[in-house]
């Protein structure tokens, strides 16, 4: 999905995921032929039809009611609703659900705006994922989410890995009930501007297991936050480099101030998780930055001041470069073309920052006369 404009939508904006199949009858025995209907919340599976099932799909296999991932098979043989696999499976029963992973893989959302909608603005649960220069603002919960939900009292669905959230800008939300009142860590954590977790709700909030894996947050702006901006559950390998963390939301005082952190992190493998490098504009101290399973775990190097970056500037034929190193979107290049006292005009460049590593490079046409630009902290 890419370059698209969504706003005032009654559920989620956009939404990566590729329901399970159920298998129609119960083998007594390990079956290598097994017929299959499509996962339906009514209880009542669907029909397939052809592309949702070829030869050479790579299959697992998850029991609902525990969580467990059981097998894994390639199809070799498919005649509606029979699939036959490369393997004979043991342990199928009416809590199975097959994935089909050679579809759920390969999402990508770029350049686009999603604002003031009910739920959600990107839901994420597809492997291999790219999320990169979105601007995600006004929804009822959160801005990014990722959790299994098919229906909310299982852990049955599946999970993001390898997945790239770079150069968004997420803000203004979380104003639902379920935002400003669901119970840390019982229910989802709809409050954070980027929630990735295992379950929905219940008491399954800490299954075993660290199946979010393969995850890189980087240089995204998150402003106007309610709790906490970054939520992560049952995580491992995430690295989290270079963000901007601005103020929180204060309007309303729906939820107490003393309680806001940064990043919230329940039932994940914490020694291969790294923050590094980014911004702290909320005003909090560090020992309010991260906490681990409800208790402050600040980490040395996750945060660095507020302060504006350097500008260099250098010509271009008939173009001005303007560079600066900063590991977050969090400011925005203004210009005037006339310095004096008492206010000067100032005007945002209306050519975007490209980012280059570290460095965001703005081109700029040369024109008569002075050119002065500054840097403001991005505030929306």
């Amino acid at each position: 999905m890419q370059a698209c404009n969504f706003t005032g939508l009654s559920d989620d904006v956009a939404n990566a995921c590729v329901n399970p199949f159920v298998p129609l009858t119960i083998p007594n025995n390990p079956a290598g032929t097994i017929a299959l209907g499509g996962y339906s919340s009514s209880g009542s599976p669907s029909t397939l039809v052809g592309q949702q099932l070829q030869v050479g799909d790579e299959m697992i296999f998850f029991d609902a009611s525990s969580g467990d991932l059981f097998d894994q098979a390639h199809v070799i043989g498919v005649s509606l609703p029979n699939a036959t696999f490369d393997h004979a499976i043991s342990n199928i029963n009416a809590n199975t659900l097959l994935f089909d992973i050679t579809l759920n893989t390969s999402a990508v959302y770029l350049n686009n705006q999603f604002s003031n909608s009910r739920i959600h603005g990107i839901y994420a649960r597809a492997n291999n994922m790219l999320i990169a220069h979105n601007n995600v603002s006004g929804m009822g919960l959160s801005a990014i989410s990722a959790f299994p939900a098919l229906d909310l009292s299982t852990p049955n669905s599946f999970l993001p890995t390898n997945v790239v959230i770079l150069d968004n800008v997420l803000s203004d939300c979380s104003f639902s009930q379920e935002a400003l009142s669901n119970a840390i860590p019982t229910q989802e954590p709809a409050y954070a501007l980027l929630e990735l977790h295992k379950t929905a709700d219940n008491t399954d909030y800490v299954p075993s297991g660290f199946e979010i894996s393969g995850i890189r947050i980087l240089y995204n702006a998150f402003l106007d936050w309610r709790r906490a901006p970054l939520s992560l559950h049952n995580a491992t390998d995430v690295n989290v480099i270079g963000n901007y963390f601005g103020p929180p939301l204060t309007n309303g005082n729906y939820v107490p101030a003393a309680s806001n952190l940064i990043v919230d992190l329940w039932a994940s493998d914490y020694p291969n998780l790294l923050f590094t490098n980014n911004v702290n504009a909320t005003g909090l101290p560090d020992p309010k930055t991260i906490f681990e399973d409800g208790t402050a775990a600040p980490v040395a190097g996750a945060f660095q001041p507020p302060a504006g970056p350097r500008l260099t500037a250098s010509l271009s034929g008939s173009n001005r470069i303007v560079t600066w190193l900063s590991p977050s979107p969090g400011f925005v290049l203004e210009q005037t073309g006339q310095l004096g006292s008492g206010s000067n005009n100032w005007v945002l460049s209306a050519s975007a920052p490209v980012l280059q590593g570290a460095s965001n490079v703005v081109t700029l046409p040369v024109a008569p006369g002075e050119a002065s630009v500054f840097l403001r902290a991005r505030q929306r």
